[in-house]
């Protein structure tokens, strides 16, 4: 952690393991791909409403900091995806879990190519044009590590 100078091990982190075991499963499962790319650390920042507004001094804590993590290349690589497979007319029906307003022009040449695209979101901000592009969208309630 940043204010003790000691260090944090993401790998030992419970949402580490838990989102690599889903991963692990994901893989494995038919006619599903996958497009991983870099995440970066870019430092620790405060995690939001983490101090208290009526009060004028506080002790900011580790509990109070949470790590700055950025990933890169994927909206690249699923676009390109989305593109060669409409083409190609591999598929009839893509579905695709985002929530991010770059993957509007991918889903607008993948229905302009005939194929149907399907959103699927976990309760999260998604931005509105990706209903407006989207033939089907399905809001799924996600599950947090440890729930059953």
């Amino acid at each position: 952690m940043p204010l003790n100078g000691g260090k944090h091990h993401f790998s030992k982190d419970p949402l580490t393991i838990h989102n690599r075991k889903l991963l692990a499963e994901l893989a494995k499962a038919d006619h599903f791909a996958m497009r991983m790319g870099e995440v970066r650390f870019r430092g620790w920042e405060l995690k939001r409403d983490a101090l208290p507004a009526s009060e004028a001094r506080y002790e900011i804590t580790s509990e109070h900091m949470r790590p700055s993590l950025q990933q890169k290349g994927v909206d690249m690589r699923i676009g390109l995806d989305i593109a060669s497979l409409s083409l190609k007319q591999q598929v009839d029906i893509i579905v695709l879990v985002t929530g991010d307003s770059d993957f509007v022009p991918p889903m607008k040449f993948a229905r302009k190519e005939g194929l149907q695209l399907a959103l699927v979101t976990f309760e999260h901000d998604v931005h509105a044009d990706l209903y407006e592009h989207a033939d089907l969208s399905l809001n799924l309630t996600e599950k947090s590590p440890g729930e059953d």
